[in-house]
């Protein structure tokens, strides 16, 4: 485990905010397993291993897609005024998967939601370098929490 954010309920001012801990991985995956409010939408997943996103214009995959408007690449293309969004009435859990295409030096990573009146979810953000076996990076799974990673 290496970070580990299972409290009570977080606030924050932002939507966004960034996990600063050092891994190599090729694949990172978010897992939203609850929400309140609409279903699980994010504007954007950024994976760096330096100063500039190499998440960026990657393969993104997801559990579904609300519409071909909201599919898995709006999370990466860099634009935060476009969102993956899951499908229509499907129950959490969802995941949205980022193929870094090689594997990397990952110095943080940065989630901007679409969040509903500040409703927070449950989530947690995972690694692979092998797409089979993967580890934790940030958990928040516990709490409903508007705390981001």
């Amino acid at each position: 485990m290496y970070y580990d954010h299972t409290g009570s309920f977080t606030t924050q001012a932002s939507n966004t905010d960034t996990n600063a801990v050092s891994i190599t991985a090729r694949y990172m995956r978010i897992t939203l397993t609850a929400t309140q409010g609409q279903g699980s939408s994010i504007y954007e997943f950024k994976v760096y291993g330096s100063l500039i996103p190499i998440s960026q214009g990657k393969t993104a995959t997801a559990s579904s897609i609300y519409s071909s408007s909201y599919d898995a690449s709006k999370a990466v293309d860099g634009s935060s005024s476009t969102r993956w969004a899951q499908g229509s009435g499907l129950a959490d859990p969802s995941w949205l998967k980022v193929d870094l295409g090689a594997n990397y030096s990952i110095s943080n990573v940065n989630t901007t939601f679409y969040q509903q009146s500040g409703l927070g979810g449950k989530y947690k953000i995972e690694f692979s370098t092998d797409d089979s076996t993967y580890s934790m990076y940030v958990d928040h799974t516990g709490s409903f929490t508007t705390q981001d990673a």
